[in-house]
């Protein structure tokens, strides 16, 4: 399926020209999902082997100090299990990683309210997710090209990293662990 730039059609909501990369990245990412049945794997560019479908559950998720900019629900082979995902331009990397450990936290503390939710959201039997999430942080492409070690660091730690393109897709970045 190809992708298109529906980002392109949604201006800021006070009108401005400044709406951040990361708020267009998002509401085309939404828009896809909401056109194809809340799946938007299509978006996301060599993740396979990370997951078969990725189902859209929510964004913006905030309670208190904890928030994750889209909840997702995974699926590989037969295994579902929660997507916490962080779109970021500007913000240093380590914040990133302290809000999505914070919202792996959270939702372990009420795991089973929590895959209850995703069930509820997505048709899919609580008794198929795992509560094994992943942490996806997509970021901007280094100008130098050269990725910096605290990227790394953090891809090294489990967090899969992925990059903004022109086109609103979104590459996995780093090497693929091999099978």
């Amino acid at each position: 399926m190809e992708h298109t730039n529906p980002a392109a059609h949604f201006g800021p909501a006070n009108g401005k020209e400044n709406a951040k990369p990361e708020h267009k990245i998002q509401a085309s990412l939404i828009h896809w999902a909401l056109l194809h049945d809340l799946t938007f794997h299509h978006c996301f560019d060599d993740f396979d082997h990370v997951f078969d479908e990725l189902f859209f559950v929510t964004d913006e998720f905030s309670a208190g100090d904890i928030r994750a900019d889209i909840i997702a629900l995974g699926r590989k082979a037969d295994r579902y299990f929660p997507v916490f995902i962080e779109l970021k331009v500007d913000r240093l990397l380590t914040r990133l990683i302290c809000q999505l450990d914070a919202a792996k936290e959270a939702a372990a503390i009420s795991q089973d309210d929590f895959i209850e939710f995703l069930s509820a959201a997505t048709g899919v039997e609580k008794e198929r997710i795992d509560f094994k999430p992943q942490l996806i942080i997509v970021w901007h492409e280094s100008k130098s090209g050269i990725e910096s070690e605290t990227v790394r660091k953090a891809r090294g730690k489990g967090y899969m990293t992925g990059v903004f393109q022109p086109d609103d897709r979104i590459h996995f970045a780093g090497e693929k662990p091999t099978v």
